[in-house]
Parts: C-alpha cells; sequence; structure tokens
C-alpha cells in the first residue's frame, strides 16, 4: 500500500478516534489522546509525536485554554509614592509583640472567581494577627462581600 495513503488513513482514524475520546473525557489534553492513539494502533502508530500534535491542533481537538490572572493594581502612575519610614538608617527592629505589624494583600483563586487575601502579621513573633478572605471590585464594580473568615485579633 502507498505510504501516503496509509498516513491519511491513519489520520483519519486519529482524528474520529480522539473525537469519541474527548465524549468520555472532555478534558484529556494532547498527552494523555497521544497516549491513547499509540496503545490503540500500536505498530500500526507510523506518524511522530509531533505530526500527531499538528493534527490535534488542525482538528479541534486541542483543548487550549487561556489561563485566568487576576487583575492587578497599575504600579506605574504619576501619583506621590510616600517614603518607607521602617527601612531607613537606622533600620527598624521589632523587640516586643506589637510593636511593628506589617500587611500583605495576595490573590487567591476560589473556583468562582479571584478573592483577596489580607494579611495582618507582628513582625517580631511571625504571628498572623488577623486572616480575612474578601471577594469583591469584580471589574471596579462591588457585587459581593463575603468575609470569609477572620482566624483571631491579637490586641496589645
Amino acid at each position: 500500500m502507498n505510504r501516503h495513503l496509509e498516513v491519511d488513513i491513519l489520520t483519519t482514524s486519529i482524528v474520529l478516534y480522539c473525537k469519541e475520546l474527548l465524549e468520555l473525557m472532555p478534558k484529556a489534553g494532547m498527552r494523555e489522546l497521544y497516549a491513547c492513539c499509540v496503545s490503540k494502533f500500536g505498530p500500526k502508530m507510523v506518524i511522530g509525536r509531533d505530526r500527531c500534535y499538528d493534527i490535534f491542533r488542525s482538528n479541534g481537538l486541542c483543548q487550549r485554554t487561556s489561563r485566568k490572572r487576576p487583575k492587578t493594581t497599575n504600579s506605574n502612575h504619576n501619583y506621590y509614592i510616600y517614603p518607607d519610614l521602617l527601612n531607613v538608617a537606622p533600620k527598624f527592629v521589632a523587640t516586643r509583640l506589637g510593636a511593628m505589624v506589617v500587611a500583605d494583600i495576595t490573590y487567591v483563586n476560589t473556583g468562582q472567581g479571584w478573592a483577596y487575601l489580607s494579611l495582618l502579621t507582628d513582625a517580631s513573633s511571625f504571628v498572623s494577627i488577623a486572616i480575612v478572605i474578601v471577594q469583591t471590585f469584580i471589574y471596579g464594580i462591588e457585587e459581593k462581600i463575603y468575609i470569609g473568615f477572620i482566624l483571631f485579633c491579637l490586641f496589645v
């Protein structure tokens, strides 16, 4: 049989087989599809991995999704930037509880969207004073506010 005809038949068989697989495993990626094709077709699989991936892409079998990233603050602005009063000479070192509290905000993916995780930490003991999770400000509009939990507050 002609080699080009054999590759064309194999390509058609791969596309049909992978469409059936994606009905059973909708989240399967190209690596899983390729492994299933190799195990199904065995020695008849005369095309390599890269060519097979090209077949997946050209037939829409690729499950490529864009990564969702949080919308962060633009730090490139013309507003006044206040000086850092703690990290100057002589550097301030917290020697007792409550002398210096450090705050930080980060983003957490909750599955329903992004949430803000706010932490207050005592600088001398590295103990978290308060932890709050808030889901808010989607596209600048306050939709819902969930105060997830406050573990504990330490008043010194």
